[in-house]
C-alpha cells in the first residue's frame, strides 16, 4: 500500500510502507543458507535420536534375553549392530547370581571352638549393614566371592591362605580386620561357606539384623599344625573325596 506526500509545489511524492518492500535477490540469497543450516541441524538431531534409540533397544534386548531367552522381540536390529561392538549386556554382570555365598576363615586350638577371622569389607556379621567402597575394589575379598562359585581346587589361593594363617604370616593377617590369635598362631584353620540372605523389614525392625545366614559346610580342607611343625589335613570337605 502506497501513500502520497505533498510538496510545496503541488506535486505528490509516493511513500511506500516497509511491508510493501519486495525482498531483493541478495536478501533471498542470504536467507537460503540459514534455512539450509536449520534443516541440516534438524536432520542431525533426529539421526542422533534414532541411533541412541537403536543402541538402547539393542542393549535392553541383550539384558532381557538373559532372563527370558525366548523373548519375542525383533533380533535383526541387534544383529546389525553386532559388528560395531557398541551394544552389549555388560559381560559378566549382565546377570548376577541368584544365591549369595560367602567363604569364612575360622581358627581353633582344640578343634571344637572356632573363631572367625573378621573381614574388612565383605558381609560377615549379620547385624552389620553392607558398606560401599567404590571405586576401591578389595582384591582378596573380591576373589573370595568368585571362589564361592567354584571349588577349592579351582581356587587354590584359599588353601594357601589357610597355610599362611597357620604360619602366622603378617602379610596375610593384614588382609583381615583383626587377628583373633594375637599372641600365637592357631593350631587349626579351616574355610567354611555360608549362604546369606537379606532379612525382611519385620525381622530387621525386631532384631536389627541385616542378614540371615545358614551354614553350608566346609569349603576347603581343614589344616592342622602338628607338634613337629608340619601342616596336615585333619578333615576333608564332604562334597569332595580325598585325593589318592
Amino acid at each position: 500500500m502506497s501513500l502520497a506526500r505533498s510538496t510545496g509545489e503541488g506535486n505528490q511524492i509516493p511513500v511506500t510502507r516497509p511491508s510493501d518492500v519486495v525482498p531483493t535477490r541478495n536478501e533471498d540469497t542470504a536467507r537460503s543458507p540459514r534455512t539450509l543450516a536449520s534443516l541440516v541441524a534438524a536432520i542431525g538431531l533426529w539421526a542422533r535420536a534414532f541411533l541412541l534409540a537403536w543402541v538402547g533397544y539393542a542393549m535392553a534386548f541383550l539384558m532381557l534375553q538373559q532372563i527370558w531367552p525366548r523373548l519375542p522381540l525383533p533380533v535383526k536390529p541387534v544383529a546389525a549392530l553386532e559388528p560395531y561392538r557398541i551394544a552389549n549386556s555388560y559381560g559378566l554382570f549382565g546377570l548376577m547370581t541368584w544365591a549369595r555365598y560367602e567363604i569364612e576363615f575360622q581358627s581353633s586350638n582344640n578343634g571344637t571352638d572356632w573363631i572367625a577371622y573378621p573381614f574388612r569389607y565383605k558381609p560377615q556379621d549379620v547385624n552389620k549393614a553392607p558398606r560401599i567402597y567404590a571405586p576401591y575394589q578389595p582384591r582378596f575379598e573380591w576373589n573370595l566371592w568368585f571362589a564361592s562359585l567354584g571349588t577349592w581346587r579351582e581356587n587354590p589361593f584359599v588353601v594357601r591362605t589357610e597355610i599362611q594363617l597357620l604360619l602366622n604370616s603378617p602379610e596375610v593377617r593384614a588382609l583381615f580386620r583383626s587377628n583373633p590369635f594375637p599372641t600365637a598362631p592357631p593350631k587349626q584353620v579351616r574355610a567354611v561357606i555360608w549362604q546369606y540372605w537379606f532379612t525382611d523389614r519385620a525381622t530387621k525392625r525386631a532384631t536389627g539384623n541385616w542378614w540371615r545366614r545358614e551354614y553350608r559346610g566346609l569349603y576347603a580342607p581343614t589344616l592342622e599344625r602338628s607338634p613337629d611343625g608340619k601342616i596336615v589335613v585333619s578333615e576333608w570337605p564332604q562334597t569332595l573325596a580325598p585325593p589318592p
